[in-house]
Parts: C-alpha cells; structure tokens; sequence
C-alpha cells in the first residue's frame, strides 16, 4: 500500500465528528468535512480530483444521503461513495467510533468491499 494518505469528503452535521474520528483515521485517511449538500456540490464541482470518495455521516437524513450521492453522480462519478450507519454515533458509541470507522473504510479502500 502506498504511504499516501487516502482523502475523503465527509458530510455530517456535527461540527465535532471530525475531530472525534481524527486520531482513528489519520495518517491513513485525511479528510474535509462539509456539512451541507450544497457546499459538497460546491467543492467537488471545483476540486473533485483531490478526494477519492465521500464518506456519508450517519445523522444526515434519507433527503441529505440522496441529495449528496447524486451530487457524486453527476459532478463525480469516480469517486466511492460509504454510507455510515444511521445513527452511528449512538450505535457504535463514541468511543467506538473511530475504530469501526476505520474498518468500515478499510473494509472499502483496502480490501475492495462495498
């Protein structure tokens, strides 16, 4: 595996995910976290080559996880696109977080399932 970390896009509403899930995920993964479909329809529309898929939060709502895959559909269709488990904080519990994160991802990027 190259030592380049893999950078995604997150979409979720909490503000605090991404800090949370930082010390599980990098160097591995790096990401930007944005937390409208719009600003995500915005970024990929001008920096799509940067990221290599979009990691859906689990509180974003069925509207929200629609509006963003087809976002990636039409702007960039290349990228993969892993839904978290709704309510994955709750699920999961904090501090599980970031480690089912990371096998969740890994699970993806490394072992090739979707």
């Amino acid at each position: 595996m190259s030592s380049k970390p893999i950078h995604l896009l997150l979409f979720g509403r909490n503000p605090k995910i991404g800090t949370l899930l930082t010390p599980s995920l990098h160097p591995k993964y790096t990401f930007t976290q944005l937390t409208t479909t719009s600003a995500i329809a915005f970024e990929l529309r001008t920096n799509a080559a940067a990221y290599q898929g979009l990691v859906l939060g689990g509180g974003l709502d069925a509207e929200s996880r629609e509006g963003a895959k087809s976002v990636v559909k039409e702007v960039a269709p290349r990228l993969v696109v892993v839904e978290m488990p709704e309510r994955a904080v709750m699920v999961w519990g904090l501090e599980k977080l970031g480690e089912k994160t990371r096998a969740l991802l890994d699970g993806v990027f490394l072992e090739g399932r979707l």
